[in-house]
């Protein structure tokens, strides 16, 4: 998890917003979330829709994929191991698309952070 908060504006993300999951999983906190276009989390089931208001949530590449957590994620929430993926056959994606229509490859070497910025636009950060 990041200690400090990343200070370096890269991009705002190109977001779509849905329920927050397939079924009653984790996130049961809020009925709809958004999430990076195309960019569920997986680990034993599907995060769909993962980007709830008001939550922070730190990006950090863990040998395997890019690994997810929130600060504000219930313990149970907390306890699972969620990664970036492609949403219809689960590979593992180490991209995030912006609102611009590029596409942020996330540099191994770096942490990163989503957050929300006033408005509601959400918003990636590096150290």
């Amino acid at each position: 998890m990041i200690t400090a908060q990343p200070t370096t504006h890269v991009a705002a993300l190109a977001t779509e917003t849905g329920p927050i999951s397939e079924t009653a999983g984790p996130g049961t906190h809020q009925t709809l979330a958004a999430r990076p276009t195309d960019r569920p989390l997986r680990n034993d089931g599907v995060w769909r829709h993962w980007l709830a208001d008001g939550h922070v949530y730190d990006l950090n590449h863990d040998g395997t994929g890019w690994h997810a957590t929130s600060p504000q994620w219930t313990e149970r929430e907390a306890t699972h191991l969620y990664r970036l993926a492609e949403p219809l056959d689960g590979a593992l994606r180490g991209d995030l698309p912006a609102a611009d229509g590029q596409t942020i490859t996330l540099d191994t070497a770096r942490t990163y952070q989503i957050r929300q910025a006033p408005g509601g636009a959400w918003t990636l950060y590096t150290g």
